[in-house]
């Protein structure tokens, strides 16, 4: 059971920097927009 939910947190960890990633991605697309 202690198992899973150390699996369970180690994914969602890894989801959150996805997430983060892809946000930044997004914002700096549309800043690059914005100038040009």
């Amino acid at each position: 059971m202690r198992k899973v939910i150390c699996h369970l947190v180690l994914l969602i960890k890894f989801l959150s920097k996805k997430l983060i990633h892809l946000y930044w991605i997004d914002m700096t697309i549309n800043v690059v927009l914005q100038i040009t």
